[in-house]
């Protein structure tokens, strides 16, 4: 693991093969919100965090974690005066138009573990994929 700061996302994976790639070139992206942030993402960071998804459409694969279930959102389970109805149909057309999942944990420590198990499986995958072309 690397700390550094990443222009696109929370998290990032690359294979050692690709050590000279600066992070942002990698293939790989994950962005972790709690519940809170994510609705924030929806109304007042509403324009930053499309920019955000929308250069997260040039990664291979990525994704946005969400560190709640589902049902939080549904329920509206958050501070917040933004429609619970309105949260769903925007986390659905911001996934389809920037092609970008939405995972939802049960907690944070779920969504700690479904972030390294998204980027470890990346990584296996692409080696897999490089090793099966030589």
């Amino acid at each position: 693991t690397e700390i550094a700061t990443l222009k696109t996302g929370d998290y990032s994976a690359r294979l050692k093969s690709s050590f000279l790639e600066p992070w942002e070139d990698t293939g790989c992206c994950v962005e972790r919100k709690s519940l809170i942030d994510l609705i924030g993402c929806f109304t007042t960071g509403r324009e930053r965090f499309e920019k955000e998804l929308e250069r997260m459409r040039e990664y291979r694969c990525c994704a946005v974690i969400v560190e709640s279930p589902y049902r939080a959102l549904a329920s509206g389970r958050y501070h917040s005066k933004m429609n619970p109805q309105s949260a769903i149909q925007t986390f659905i057309s911001f996934s389809q138009k920037y092609r970008v999942p939405f995972i939802f944990a049960e907690s944070r420590d779920n969504a700690e573990f479904l972030t390294f198990s998204f980027l470890k499986h990346y990584c296996k995958h692409q080696y897999e994929s490089e090793h099966a072309r030589h």
